[in-house]
């Protein structure tokens, strides 16, 4: 009886090593093609959160939370028609006004960690330029957590950029409490 117990535990032992250690089914190219193919992944409400890593899709709900309350705020304020805070723009990509196609470049996997250049063009403004997409290998996938900008910007990295956001509602809604 002790010997089947003891091989029961060695089993579940290596099957969660196992597990632990998988590979990702979809390699990074792919994930970043699901991404990418709709336009302005932030607005896009139907894109798939599984794609993101916990932090980032943390700070993008936080983000459309912080929308939504600013909006709630000013309608409730002394001057209802001024501009709540707003994700304006791709932030997904370095060009404000977006992008209009994309291919990946290169793909560079250490470890858990994979970073893509991607190149990003957008035709009405006759702009090409190369983004870094970080992704990261979580429970047998990969998943989307940081772009890192290569145009001039507010912000170095997406996370950053969703970070300040979140603080510049944070802000005015200490603000709003103190008025």
């Amino acid at each position: 009886m002790k010997l089947f117990k003891r091989a029961e535990f060695l089993i579940a032992i290596s099957l969660m090593m196992g597990a632990c250690s998988q590979k990702p089914t979809e390699s990074p190219t792919e994930v970043v093609q699901k991404i990418y193919s709709a336009p302005n992944p932030f607005r896009n409400e139907k894109l798939d959160s599984a794609l993101f890593s916990k932090d980032l899709y943390q700070l993008i709900t936080k983000s459309k939370e912080t929308e939504q309350k600013s909006r709630e705020t000013i309608r409730m304020s002394k001057a209802p028609t001024d501009k709540p805070l707003l994700i304006e723009g791709e932030v997904f990509a370095s060009l404000y006004e977006g992008y209009t196609g994309f291919k990946v470049l290169t793909t560079e996997v250490v470890k858990d960690t994979a970073l893509l250049s991607v190149e990003f063009t957008n035709q009405s403004y006759k702009q090409v330029w190369t983004d870094k997409v970080r992704l990261i290998a979580v429970a047998g996938s990969w998943k989307l957590d940081n772009v890192i900008y290569s145009k001039a910007s507010s912000q170095p990295d997406l996370q950053k950029l969703l970070r300040a956001f979140v603080a510049a509602g944070q802000q005015e809604q200490l603000n709003s409490t103190i008025n």
